[in-house]
């Protein structure tokens, strides 16, 4: 059951597609790229662990619940200083923007990288 060699390697190929040395970085986020493929395989229900190992990785399991099994994401409270920012300005975030920042805490709480792109004019700035 290939189930928990992907809980076991997906976060080891997640902080190192950040590697310095370009090789490494390649190689981790083709590895990545080949567990995301068989990570639907993994449910919740299914075997957890390899005997003698830990395998439980929060990163893997979140990063499997909610990109391979579209779970929604953790509740994300911007911080008081940043609410009173936009407060004090006059600004609130309508709820795709909400969505972004927390899109974008979710990836940094699994070591991934990413951005919010598009060219609609939807506030990305203020995310």
């Amino acid at each position: 059951d290939i189930c928990p060699f992907v809980r076991l390697l997906l976060p080891i190929a997640m902080s190192l597609m950040t590697d310095p040395m370009e090789e490494c970085s390649r190689i981790a986020s083709r590895s990545f790229a080949a567990l995301v493929r068989v990570a639907p395989l993994v449910q919740q229900s299914n075997c957890r662990s390899i005997p003698g190992m830990d395998t439980t990785d929060c990163r893997a399991e979140k990063v499997i619940d909610h990109l391979i099994h579209g779970k929604p994401f953790p509740p994300f409270t911007l911080p008081d200083a940043v609410k009173n920012e936009l407060s004090a300005a006059g600004v609130s975030l309508r709820n795709y923007q909400s969505e972004g920042v927390a899109w974008i805490q979710f990836l940094q709480s699994v070591n991934l990288n990413g951005a919010l792109c598009d060219d609609m004019g939807l506030g990305k700035t203020l995310q």
